[in-house]
């Protein structure tokens, strides 16, 4: 049996070399702390997040990179990591040039021997995740703000897609138009648009979706549930997505 030719397949030769390259290469903060919480190693994402070079941390307690008033924190949270038995912690970094960056820090207890002999820590930037809680925490209060004007407005309110079926409906508008909450959805604005009217509600519509337009305000006849007419003053705008695509309608509704 000849021996085989196959070409050696690229890649680290060993256990060791592969932990150097994830520790190389890794996009967060690995570092090595001794079992006094000094730094003996920072890949190159410590080094940039942390705004110091290697040879700078090595050598410098931990828990001088965290916040001041969070220190005290941090210290006893390496004592339990000594223990083995600390939970990931979210903490403030403190950078080089004074900028404070909120992380999570993971950290493992390395022993050798059934002996520790350091604690090896995992340090994930929150930046994006903060400002991401904070802008979907103003979205749900601007939706908050939205839907109590919705359902409060002293005027007939909706919300209508494309096609014309409401979406969303409030009180006043059900008043107007003797159906109910529940009723609205399962029907469209042409449903009860009185016939005479309905070509003209339709080329505004036509012309908002063609851009030609951005709102339109008219006065036109409802069909009244109980079959009377209904005179209201119309007043609607195209909501389009941040791709400039149309979404829906939002219809303001008087009775007058």
């Amino acid at each position: 049996m000849s021996p085989s030719t196959e070409a050696p397949k690229p890649g680290p030769r060993n256990a060791g070399e592969a932990y150097r390259l994830l520790f190389e290469h890794s996009g967060e903060m690995v570092c090595i702390l001794d079992l006094e919480g000094r730094f003996t190693s920072v890949n190159p994402a410590g080094e940039r997040l942390t705004g110091y070079p290697a040879a700078d941390l090595v050598g410098r307690f931990a828990a001088k990179l965290i916040a001041p008033e969070l220190r005290e924190q941090a210290a006893r949270q390496f004592q339990e990591r000594l223990r083995g038995d600390a939970a990931p912690d979210e903490t403030v970094l403190l950078t080089r040039n004074g900028q404070r960056i909120p992380v999570l820090v993971t950290a493992t207890l390395i022993s050798h021997g059934g002996r520790p002999v350091g604690v090896l820590g995992l340090t994930t930037d929150l930046t994006a995740r903060r400002s991401a809680e904070s802008a979907l925490s103003q979205l749900l209060d601007a939706e908050a703000r939205f839907r109590s004007f919705f359902e409060s407005a002293p005027i007939g309110e909706a919300i209508v897609g494309l096609d014309g079926r409401f979406l969303e409906v409030n009180n006043a508008l059900c008043e107007i138009v003797g159906y109910s909450e529940a009723e609205l959805p399962a029907m469209t604005f042409q449903d009860i648009t009185h016939p005479d009217d309905l070509d003209a509600d339709l080329e505004f519509v036509r012309q908002m979706l063609a851009g030609e337009i951005r709102t339109y305000q008219m006065e036109k006849r409802y069909l009244h549930k109980r079959g009377h007419m209904v005179w209201v003053l119309l007043s609607a705008s195209l909501v389009r997505s941040r791709a400039a695509t149309p979404s829906y309608f939002i219809s303001q509704i008087q009775d007058i």
